[in-house]
């Protein structure tokens, strides 16, 4: 409906989850181009979890086998 009017928000493309620690710094980021709409991210053990307005499924990543990697932007 957004784009109907002419107006995409940010979260349309390479959606993620962003951690921080208690003071707000950023500790990790877990994108992917191909997700979009992502809403809510809840590491659970060694799982993260990532919630969709668009998708009616759950994302479940094992953070062991894909871990946040270090990249110069």
């Amino acid at each position: 409906m957004a784009a109907k009017y002419g107006y995409e928000p940010m979260f349309m493309e390479n959606a993620g989850v962003l951690q921080v620690d208690l003071d707000g710094n950023p500790i990790a980021y877990y994108h992917d181009q191909a997700l979009s709409h992502i809403t809510t991210g809840v590491k659970i053990g060694n799982y993260l979890y990532c919630g969709s307005l668009w998708h009616s499924h759950i994302l479940r990543l094992d953070l062991l086998k894909y871990p946040a990697q270090n990249k110069k932007l």
